[in-house]
């Protein structure tokens, strides 16, 4: 169904899917456990002043590795996203009239072109992509080896020192 039909009937749906389907997601993740799952439920709307938006709820738990101490852990994407449905380029690219507030914050929503071709797949996986953090870490872990200090070097004396003593000779 393309999203013509989708903002028309105020559709909505929901499913899951393996991990293993999103390849851009997985390129350089480590491996995945495989009853690893990607949730997700989307839908049409209207707005606080009845404009058209598509909703996306997206549930994760794939695995990354912590850049502390290179150990893979399950990282936790729970993704609410809405997009405002524009009919045409212009109106994609043209500036907004105003967000809602959230938090004293005016948060603007994404705008998505209503046409007769729509990846629901790939939007998911975008929102998916944008989750997983470019440098994860555990909130806490530790280092799998044990860092020793930097051995102290010799101690050189200042040139500086010798230059003082050439100052001392002159006068």
């Amino acid at each position: 169904m393309n999203l013509l039909e989708w903002r028309r009937l105020s559709y909505s749906t929901e499913g899951r899917l393996p991990l293993a389907r999103f390849s851009r997601l997985l390129d350089g993740l480590p491996e995945q456990l495989s009853q690893a799952g990607v949730s997700w439920s989307a839908r049409c709307v209207r707005g606080v002043r009845g404009e058209p938006r598509f909703e996306l709820e997206v549930k994760a738990d794939p695995q990354v590795e912590c850049q502390r101490c290179l150990e893979p852990f399950p990282w936790s994407i729970d993704v609410h996203a809405t997009f405002d449905l524009v009919d045409s380029e212009a109106e994609l690219n043209a500036d907004a009239p105003g967000g809602e507030e959230e938090d004293g914050m005016l948060e603007e929503p994404e705008r998505l072109l209503c046409s007769s071709r729509f990846d629901l797949l790939g939007l998911i996986e975008d929102e998916l992509v944008l989750a997983v953090p470019y440098v994860p870490r555990h909130a806490q872990c530790e280092l799998p080896v044990e860092v020793e200090p930097a051995p102290e070097l010799p101690e050189r004396p200042s040139p500086f020192a010798a230059l003082a003593a050439l100052k001392d000779k002159k006068q």
